[in-house]
């Protein structure tokens, strides 16, 4: 095979792997809604009577290993979960910053975010790290809004 004829190849193999990739990404958040585990007590309800929180991996490095957010607990309650299902209503969530996989490990302080869940909706939790400090907020899903939090300043 020809030296240009190979690296052709590797950069549409590449392409591809990226392109496959990139039309999963939309659908994280439908894998995380149907694996969220319940957060409330009592029977099991219907999706349209509850709402769902759920963390979405952002490609973030601090340092030199991916950086995940996690929901640690729920009104008190430790959780330690990347989604949950919820009761309508006022919620408190501590949010925490660590590495991305199968073992958290924490490499930022934990914060408290207060907001008010509704029926039906379906909120993602996100961080980020931005002037030597990590900012926490929730967004609505389906339109983006910032519902509690905030988030880091633009950059120029």
């Amino acid at each position: 095979m020809r030296p240009n004829a190979r690296a052709g190849t590797w950069r549409y193999l590449t392409g591809l792997t990226v392109l496959v990739v990139m039309s999963l990404v939309p659908g994280c958040t439908a894998v995380f809604e149907a694996t969220a585990s319940k957060a409330y007590e009592g029977p099991t309800l219907p999706r349209e009577d509850i709402a769902v929180i759920t963390t979405k991996f952002v490609e973030d490095f601090y340092i030199l290993w991916a950086v995940d957010t996690k929901i640690l607990s729920i009104d008190g309650k430790k959780v330690d979960r990347k989604s949950a299902e919820v009761l309508p209503g006022p919620h408190d969530l501590v949010l925490g910053r660590g590495s991305a996989g199968g073992d958290f490990y924490p490499i930022t302080d934990a914060s408290s975010v207060h907001f008010n869940a509704r029926a039906g909706g379906l909120y993602v939790a996100l961080s980020d790290w931005y002037r030597s400090k990590t900012w926490y907020w929730i967004e609505d899903e389906a339109t983006g809004e910032l519902v509690a939090g905030t988030k880091p300043p633009t950059s120029n």
